[in-house]
């Protein structure tokens, strides 16, 4: 697993009874349901988990693949992970070096097999770089860290998933709305920083809207 930026420490983790906490203050005279410890376990452990990860880590957990496939996060193998850098380093390395190799066999006439292998290779890597920027594109110093993006979408389904066994079979996005109030608690258990409901709010309604023009290959 990458370490963590030094100014960026790892919050406390949280309880089962915070988090019941912040659901209990969801109540309303049709919805008093009271969140149990068994009910909020999973959700506590994603809270508790997600701030170890970087913002290469969670950016390769792909924010605009369906929210189902961001809730599996025992499957993320940290040895991976810390080998994407040396990839991204070759993928990029050959990436700017092919062009001329093959500008190179062009002009003395060389292996004309290899020289339409290359230039399928060259197309491959060109679409990669479109579908996987973080493989290509460094991080630019002094850019604001927008990993939490990826916290709100992890978070998510666990907190509707509470809500329902709550009664709530409509669950709202608006910033006045339950689901919005507790990511922000969660939001700032993971990160440290305070999310405004709003702007909580205009992110989950802005990743409805790539959803809804993006397909996915069923896993």
């Amino acid at each position: 697993m990458t370490a963590r930026d030094k100014n960026q420490p790892i919050p406390s983790p949280i309880t089962c009874e915070t988090a019941i906490a912040w659901f209990r203050q969801t109540k309303s005279s049709r919805f008093s349901g009271e969140a149990t410890d068994g009910d909020v376990s999973s959700f506590v452990k994603i809270v508790n988990d997600l701030p170890a990860y970087s913002e290469r880590e969670l950016k390769i957990i792909d924010p605009e693949l369906p929210i189902e496939q961001l809730t599996e996060f025992d499957e993320l193998n940290a040895t991976e992970f810390g080998q994407v850098p040396s990839f991204q380093h070759a993928l990029t390395t050959l990436r700017q070096k092919l062009p001329d190799v093959i500008n190179t066999i062009q002009r003395n006439d060389m292996d004309p097999l290899g020289l339409h292998r290359l230039k399928q290779l060259e197309a491959a890597l060109t679409n990669l770089a479109k579908d996987a920027a973080y493989f290509f594109d460094r991080s630019k110093p002094g850019g604001r860290d927008q990993s939490w993006h990826v916290h709100a979408h992890v978070l998510r389904p666990q907190i509707e998933g509470i809500l329902r066994k709550l009664g709530r079979a409509q669950i709202s996005v608006n910033p006045n709305g339950p689901l919005v109030l507790v990511l922000a608690f969660a939001l700032k258990a993971t990160t440290g920083r305070k999310f405004a409901e709003h702007t909580i709010s205009t992110e989950l309604k802005r990743a409805r809207r790539r959803r809804g023009s993006r397909s996915h290959p069923k896993p």
